[in-house]
């Protein structure tokens, strides 16, 4: 059945015949699924399987999707179904930040694809006393959290969290009484030490475990954007340049604004390298590109989504700070 537009005014549209068709196939695995679908679903989709424990939360799952500007992770717990959006990573990568329960497992998919892959996580306690970071330190990343163990299978505890000094001492952080595992978030960089103890009848005991929140110096981001500007120029490896151009953009690095716009004025073509230089100089641009953005936005089909994006987006940046 072709395609009816109904572009004329008083005309209608009559359905004579209707038929479905279904596109078959060997299917070896016996699954009731072509093997080309599958093998299609692969291609286009995949979710990395996480542990089946993880010490932190939230826990960070990645994978791969053609589509991942709509993909959205779902995650079903004992008393919720919820779902949390992607962040782009290279090439069609992403990752997203699943809080995990306290209590119970979590199961996480991929919403609205035809992928039977589910995974089931569940938050382990951290047990000071199994003596796994008394020297080497568990890393973790801004806000992530430990659910901390009591002593034993419950018994009362004292627990106590203090972060290392310039002077080389112990501030104190927080501390609390427990008998079941507690969740704690560690929302500033810096070496934490974590210490349970029970108090007992004739002595205490007393476990320790180091915990270091690692977030980027100064001089690694500094370095990052160098490294960024420098793939973003011509000349670059080309799926290198496209990753960088993206990177600078979300990253807010004005200093490529030259090049994206040298780009994009430049005679010779590339139409995936101008896509994602419309779509950087959407969020780092000014009013000034617009004349630039709206030649594209008229060029050719396949850059009027891009376009039209960049300059809504500098025009609302526009109008927002006209208003301040």
């Amino acid at each position: 059945m072709s395609v009816w537009h109904n572009w004329a005014v008083n005309t209608f549209l009559a359905v004579y015949d209707l038929r479905f068709v279904t596109f078959g196939g060997p299917d070896e695995d016996g699954d009731g699924i072509p093997d080309w679908k599958n093998h299609r679903a692969d291609v286009a989709s995949a979710l990395d399987a996480p542990p089946l424990e993880s010490l932190v939360s939230p826990l960070c799952v990645e994978g791969r999707d053609l589509w991942r500007d709509v993909l959205e992770i779902e995650v079903a717990t004992a008393e919720t179904n919820l779902v949390y959006s992607t962040v782009k990573t290279i090439g069609d990568g992403f990752y997203a930040d699943i809080p995990l329960p306290t209590n119970g497992a979590a199961v996480v998919s991929m919403r609205d694809r035809s992928l039977a892959d589910s995974f089931a996580v569940e938050w382990r306690a951290l047990d000071v006393f199994d003596g796994e970071f008394e020297t080497n330190a568990l890393t973790l990343r801004t806000g992530d959290a430990l659910k901390i163990a009591p002593f034993g299978n419950g018994a009362e505890s004292e627990v106590a969290i203090s972060r290392a000094t310039a002077a080389g001492s112990w501030a104190p952080v927080t501390n609390w009484t427990e008998s079941a595992a507690t969740p704690y978030s560690f929302d500033e960089a810096g070496l934490y030490l974590v210490s349970v103890t029970h108090v007992g009848f004739f002595f205490d005991d007393t476990a320790y475990a180091l915990v270091e929140e690692d977030s980027s110096t100064p001089a690694q981001e500094a370095e990052l954007r160098r490294l960024t500007l420098a793939l973003c120029a011509p000349g670059a490896n080309p799926a290198a340049r496209i990753a960088a151009i993206q990177l600078a953009g979300e990253r807010g690095y004005a200093e490529a604004l030259p090049l994206l716009r040298g780009t994009l004025s430049a005679p010779r073509r590339d139409a995936v390298t101008d896509i994602v230089c419309l779509g950087s100089l959407g969020l780092l641009g000014d009013a000034g590109d617009l004349p630039l953005l709206r030649r594209y936005a008229t060029m050719e089909p396949r850059y009027a989504t891009a376009a039209e994006t960049a300059i809504h987006r500098i025009e609302e940046r526009e109008a927002d700070d006209g208003e301040r």
